[in-house]
């Protein structure tokens, strides 16, 4: 069963996922820079004209399901041929048509905050005895690591929360409370 649809001018998140995206009987990778409860941004090769319909199939990190969403090309940032080896274009979409999956998982990343330091209350209340944590996470196959802070009720939901913000092939190296 599909959700009804927010408004356009909802708080959008800054989050990258790679995803398909499928035009008539052409299908492209593309990769979510950000999104919001009525839309996203997608960086594609993909050149639908506005007002095109686009299905898109969202690559959440983790193990977590492709989502597929219905959407709309409202925008499109248009990239000269010569410029195409150093930068991409990509489209500002309006979601159509979503399964409550999609919902779920965005509320899920929006709780989730990346340190140093500032803090955002998420929008909607969440269990009771919820306390911050900061996760550490070590990149896949090099040294890099970074902190992300998150609210969560135990342990293994930071764990889940950290990774689900970070992607795919990030490895929790440390759980603390704060």
């Amino acid at each position: 069963m599909s959700a009804q649809i927010p408004k356009a001018n909802q708080p959008r998140l800054a989050k990258r996922m790679t995803c398909a995206v499928s035009v008539g009987d052409q299908r492209f990778s593309g990769v979510v820079l950000n999104l919001s409860q009525g839309g996203l941004f997608v960086q594609t090769s993909a050149a639908p004209q506005c007002g095109a319909s686009v299905v898109l199939e969202l690559n959440p990190p983790g193990d977590e399901a492709a989502i597929p969403l219905q959407t709309e090309v409202v925008w499109r940032r248009l990239v000269p041929q010569q410029l195409r080896a150093t930068a991409q274009g990509g489209m500002g979409m309006k979601i159509v048509r979503a399964e409550e999956n999609y919902y779920s998982a965005l509320a899920g990343w929006m709780r989730v905050v990346v340190d140093p330091g500032v803090r955002v209350a998420p929008e909607t209340p969440i269990e009771s005895e919820v306390v911050p944590y900061r996760v550490r996470v070590r990149a896949p196959g090099g040294p890099r690591t970074r902190s992300v802070s998150v609210d969560a009720a135990s342990d293994e939901a930071a764990r889940r929360a950290a990774l689900s913000y970070v992607g795919n092939g990030w490895k929790v190296i440390e759980v603390e409370p704060i």
